[in-house]
Formats: structure tokens, sequence, C-alpha cells
């Protein structure tokens, strides 16, 4: 990174390992299963089971309490790859019959994540309209939402759904699906980056995580830019093991802000760490450290 960029990046808030520590929330010795989250992921469709997993397994590792997740009837492979997760399994033929069994899912849900790999079918829309048209849960808690992916293709399409998620949403696109969300191109995002997050996140009140070299999470009025990652990283299932670190966070009482500032700073640390006696790091090499790594940044 050249000076031009640092000194750019410190007017805001440069993630730093003491400011992600300062973060960290001791967990409670007396506390149980129930106390560090319930999180309901709809994520993998036919031929895309292998994101649903992804997400499904981050977040199992990354300490959620209660992990389920919305796949097809037919898929078999999460019982195997992620045994400590739920499955919901969903019918997509008979797409009614499964929205009313939804709702109680949904009730009962601290956070869901909503993205890696659904689709853009007309099931995949009934879904996620669904999934975010229940604010508040059996508790009287706001519910919490993670949406990557083709959830943000889905809401760029259908711009109404905006005034559901407000207040209680993490947005994490790429470049080009922020540019499909935003309609500037990526040329112009990347020239005015900083002006254009932070003025999209307060006009729909929504916490952006924007993915790339120092990815940028805001809130709208404050700014963070990470300080891991590197281009090793750059591959099929990145994107689905960062939802499932942030939607575990966030269900662990984290608020939305530090949830997407810690998972960022969390995925792009292991890459980093692992780039020294490897060459690529994949979905599966991050997800095996999270957990070490979670010890080594809170220093517990």
């Amino acid at each position: 990174m050249n000076e031009t960029n640092i000194n750019h990046l410190v007017k805001e808030y440069y993630l730093t390992p003491d400011m992600v520590k300062s973060f960290h929330i001791k967990r409670n010795e007396d506390s149980h299963k129930g106390d560090f989250g319930k999180v309901l992921i709809f994520a993998g469709s036919s031929g895309f089971y292998g994101a649903g997993n992804i997400v499904a397994k981050s977040c199992v590792r990354t300490g959620a309490g209660l992990t389920t997740v919305i796949t097809d009837k037919n898929n078999f492979s999460l019982n195997v790859f992620v045994p400590e997760a739920m499955s919901f399994p969903i019918n997509f033929d008979n797409i009614n019959k499964n929205l009313e069994k939804l709702e109680n899912e949904i009730l009962n849900s601290d956070v869901i994540a909503i993205g890696p790999g659904i689709g853009k079918s007309k099931q995949a829309f009934l879904i996620f309209e669904k999934l975010i048209s229940i604010k508040k849960n059996n508790k009287g808690n706001t519910i919490k939402l993670i949406l990557d992916a083709d959830a943000l293709n889905l809401l760029a399409e259908n711009r109404e759904l905006f005034e559901k998620i407000r207040n209680r949403s993490v947005l994490t696109p790429h470049l080009v699906e922020f540019s499909r969300l935003t309609g500037f191109s990526p040329e112009v995002i990347n020239k005015e980056k900083f002006e254009i997050t932070k003025n999209f996140a307060k006009k729909y009140e929504i916490i952006l995580l924007l993915k790339g070299k120092n990815t940028i999470i805001t809130n709208g009025e404050d700014l963070f830019a990470n300080s891991t990652g590197n281009s090793h990283m750059a591959n099929g299932g990145m994107g689905d093991c960062l939802t499932g670190i942030i939607c575990s966070l966030a269900g662990q009482k984290y608020d939305l802000m530090k949830s997407a500032s810690i998972g960022a700073y969390l995925h792009g640390k292991i890459a980093d760490e692992l780039v020294r006696r490897q060459y690529a790091v994949n979905a599966t090499d991050v997800i095996d450290n999270i957990s070490k790594y979670m010890n080594k940044i809170f220093r517990i």
C-alpha cells in the first residue's frame, strides 16, 4: 500500500489488532447454547449445496449456539459436512406449504443469513421475502439480517424490499454487486469509495461491508477499513465463509457493525497467516482455523 492510501485510510478507522480485541465480549461461564444465538441460514440450492455448507460450517466454527439451514429436501450433504447444524428441508415443488412452517423458524431465530448459492428463481425470491417480512422474534428482539450474493441481486431488482431490512442488516457485496445496488459503475465507486459507501449505508440505514482490498465497513457515520487479507484468498467460497462468520458473531450478541468488522478482520488475518506456508488459501482452510485465531486475536 502506498503512503497516499495509508494517509487516506487513517482519517477514518483503520482496523488494528487492539481495536478488534477491544470489541470482544467475554463469555459468561454459566451460559448455555441459547445464549450464543439461534442462526437461520438460507444458502445453497441444487448444484450449489456447497455454498450453504460453507456458510453453516463457518457459522458453527465461529461459535454460534444453534445453526439451522434451509435447504432442498434432496440435499443430503449438509448432515455429512456439518453434522452440528440442523436442517429445515424445503420442497421447492410445493413452496407455499413450506412458507407456513417457515414462520415458526423465523420467530425462533436471532439472526438470519440469506443469499449464497440460492439463485434468483421465483421460489428463492418467495423464501427471501418471507425471511425478511418478520422483524421481531418470539423474545421480542429484532431479528438481525446478513445479506450476501443472490440476496443482494434480488434486492437490487426489488428495491421496495429495502424498507423491510432497515436498522437490522449487514449487506456484504463485492464491487460488481455493489454497482448493481447503487447504479454507479465500478470505476466511479473505486474513485469515490468512502463517500459512496457512507451515503449508501446512511440512506438505507444498514451496515455495508464492501469486499475487496482493504474491505470497508460503514454504518453511514463511522467507517472502518480492514487491515488484513490478501490476493491468495481470492477464490470460490470465501465470501460464503465470511457470511457464516458474521452471522455467528451477530448471534453472539455483537452489534452488527462489530460483527462485520471482527468478521472481516478475522477472515483476512487467518489467510495472512496461512499464506506464509501455502500458496492458495481456500474457505476450508479458513474454517479449519477460525477457532484457533479467535483465541489469538482475543488472547483468551
